[in-house]
């Protein structure tokens, strides 16, 4: 089964500083084009998770590879998403404006603990858990600090 990725998520990876040179290139010359997506086979998609999964190369310093962070256990994860959920309907479920759920999705997409490949390809935190649901509630905040709850909730 082919495995699509959003263009504008490669991009962000590249751009990140995290992938070496040549990432971009390598990437997209596996995959075939499709409107706003890269489809990749099975095996070549394998095969770049497998280059490109650990590689996390500062500027200037090529070749460094840096572990991941553990996924949160299925307790954690449960109990994350209790007390996040608690915080929305205190909320009144509002969701975060249009432009903050852009801004928070190109956050997470170039984040090293971000894994794109988690719940079926819709992505997770190894941080928190989320599968990025967490994003549109403007309750949350993201538990790396690298967003904060929208300050002027919006209308859910």
């Amino acid at each position: 089964m082919p495995v699509r990725i959003k263009t504008a998520y490669l991009y962000a990876r590249a751009a990140s500083g995290k992938r070496p040179a040549g990432y971009l290139e390598d990437v997209l010359s596996r995959g075939t084009v499709d409107g706003d997506e890269i489809v990749f086979e099975d095996a070549a998609y394998t095969a770049l998770a497998e280059k490109y999964r650990t590689a996390r190369v500062p500027a200037g310093d090529l070749g460094v590879a840096a572990t991941k962070t553990p996924r949160p256990g299925l307790g954690k994860m449960a109990l994350t998403l209790a007390k996040a959920s608690a915080r929305f309907a205190a909320s009144g479920f509002r969701q975060v404006r249009g432009e903050t759920l852009t801004a928070r999705k190109a956050v997470c997409g170039a984040c090293p603990d971000w894994d794109p490949t988690g719940y079926a390809g819709l992505g997770r935190c190894r941080k928190c858990g989320c599968s990025g649901v967490k994003l549109s509630w403007a309750s949350e905040r993201c538990p790396l600090g690298k967003w904060e709850v929208e300050a002027s909730l919006s209308p859910g």
